[in-house]
């Protein structure tokens, strides 16, 4: 078996990288915690990296050695088209919609992680609350998440206090129909932003990136508001002043130069395109 070959002859590992596009044959749950089990006679072991096609058949990797691990980086990828369907349930979770949930609450120790690609449609999404031990995430301090719900977010926001290097490719208010791809990025007004900033006072000491394919403010006092609250930032990106008059795009202007002449702070734009 793979697992006790790892053990045995590198003794000293500490990252391990799986590739499986392919159904595991005689897959079954209840055996699958088991298995992994040796891994954890892995002195150095802490970094796991999965490109799969159903996180379900890995769970019971992640419930063994999620404590242990500070680097996760988790890829759905399509596999073979002819395999049997199987059920995505673990532990009362579906994890084709909810595998962000479910290696959230296992890796708690976490410095870095990487789920843009958690499943196929890059949904980051909780669905209900998150369950937390001492110590949550405090030390992570670079996380990268694909679509993700506005409640999700803000569950993950409040965990984060030393988080210095967010990448997000959307932020969407909630998820519609699982096949729909293509969600309306949320627009963040004043109460909003207030909200995610109440909720983590430690971060604005910490964050120095955060990068937003589409991140709109409803106004330009929300987005200053925002941008004025973090003390060590040095890049913003990308603000989309689509909902802003031509005023309010003008104030934003000047204050991305402002910023970037007293704070050093980099706060990149998204272009417009006006409807004629």
């Amino acid at each position: 078996h793979f697992v006790s070959m790892i053990c045995t002859s590198s003794p000293k590992t500490r990252a391990i990288h799986i590739l499986s596009l392919s159904y595991i044959e005689g897959f079954n749950l209840r055996s699958n915690i088991e298995i992994w089990q040796k891994l954890l006679s892995l002195k150095n072991f802490c970094e796991l990296t999965l490109q799969i096609n159903h996180l379900v058949e890995f769970a019971g990797l992640i419930k063994c050695v999620g404590k242990r691990l500070r680097k996760v980086c988790i890829a759905e990828m399509i596999g073979e088209r002819d395999e049997p369907s199987i059920s995505s349930e673990f532990e009362g979770l579906d994890l084709d919609e909810q595998g962000a949930l479910f290696i959230c609450q296992n890796c708690p120790y976490v410095e870095e992680m990487d789920l843009v690609s958690v499943n196929f449609v890059r949904k980051f999404f909780f669905g209900r609350q998150i369950e937390t031990v001492q110590g949550h995430f405090n030390i992570l301090s670079k996380l990268a998440v694909g679509k993700i719900d506005w409640n999700s977010l803000l569950q993950v926001w409040k965990l984060i206090p030393h988080m210095k290097d967010l990448d997000i490719a959307v932020i969407v208010p909630i998820f519609t129909l699982n096949q729909q791809l293509f969600e309306e990025p949320k627009v963040l007004d004043i109460f909003d932003v207030q909200e995610i900033l109440r909720s983590n006072r430690k971060i604005k000491n910490y964050l120095e990136k955060l990068q937003v394919n589409s991140f709109r403010f409803a106004t330009f006092d929300a987005a200053e508001c925002f941008l004025l609250d973090f003390k060590y930032l040095k890049s913003v990106g990308n603000i989309d002043t689509e909902t802003f008059s031509q005023v309010e795009r003008n104030q934003m202007k000047e204050l991305v130069c402002r910023l970037e002449l007293e704070k050093g702070l980099t706060v990149s734009l998204a272009e417009v395109f006006d409807v004629l």
